[in-house]
């Protein structure tokens, strides 16, 4: 289990709502932009805000952030023919 899903569990929130407000914890010059395809998923992405991370909690997320290995494409196929031509 990884540190978002371990203070997830810990806080009994979604992984989502820890990486969202995560997002938020970074500054003012980073903005989280969650899908949803669902208004339950639109009123669990907004709850993110509602999370409070530790100073420890906070410094967990930031070194798996640096740590973590990113796998697979950010784009689809086709997306990338729509971005790239």
């Amino acid at each position: 289990m990884h540190a978002i899903e371990k203070i997830a569990k810990n806080k009994g929130a979604t992984p989502a709502q820890v990486a969202i407000k995560w997002v938020l914890s970074v500054g003012d010059h980073v903005i989280p932009i969650p899908g949803a395809t669902t208004a339950d998923r639109v009123r669990e992405n907004m709850a993110a805000g509602l999370l409070e991370f530790t100073k420890d909690e906070l410094h967990e997320l930031n070194r798996f952030a640096e740590t973590a290995e990113v796998k697979g494409e950010r784009y689809g196929g086709g997306q990338i023919k729509l971005l790239w031509g």
